[in-house]
């Protein structure tokens, strides 16, 4: 039988499942790991879980190109966005992430249970003052909005 672990570090839970297989000739061993993951959501400093099978979000995906010298005023600026988007009623993901291979490539990642909830976002006062500041310092490279259900799938993982 499969050792199981259960753990729960900041948003995320897990559950994590380790095999191993052998084949019949003895040659060729096979280890797995199934990870089962489970997103705590923030939303008015409550958390709740997504107990949904099928769930229809939307998903923003952004590139953006940003100087060295803009990086130090944004900087500042992302971290607070991201702190204070985190909070906000149906907000799920809301992060900037570097680069590793490109240092002025940024990339930022919304996930949003639904329209209402991202329409309250662009409207709100925090939304309006960041993209300000980015529109100014920053080149958007490319931008994809998606919108449909994502259901839990079991992530297989080589030990």
């Amino acid at each position: 039988m499969c050792p199981l672990e259960k753990k729960q570090s900041g948003l995320l839970s897990y559950h994590r499942h380790e095999c191993c297989i052998i084949c019949e000739r003895g040659s060729v061993e096979i280890k797995f790991t199934v990870i089962r993951l489970s997103f705590m959501l923030s939303s008015n400093a409550r958390n709740r879980q997504i107990n949904h099978k099928r769930i229809k979000m939307i998903h923003v995906d952004a590139t953006m190109e940003i100087s060295p010298e803009s990086m130090e005023i944004l900087a500042p600026m992302m971290r607070r966005s991201m702190a204070e988007t985190a909070l906000e009623d149906g907000c799920l993901v809301f992060r900037f992430t570097a680069d590793i291979t490109s240092p002025n490539l940024f990339y930022m990642s919304e996930l949003w249970e639904s329209e209402a909830a991202l329409k309250a976002h662009m409207q709100a006062l925090s939304f309006q003052n960041m993209i300000g500041i980015l529109l100014k310092h920053a080149r958007i490279i490319n931008m994809a909005t998606r919108q449909g259900e994502l259901e839990n799938y079991d992530l297989l993982l080589p030990v």
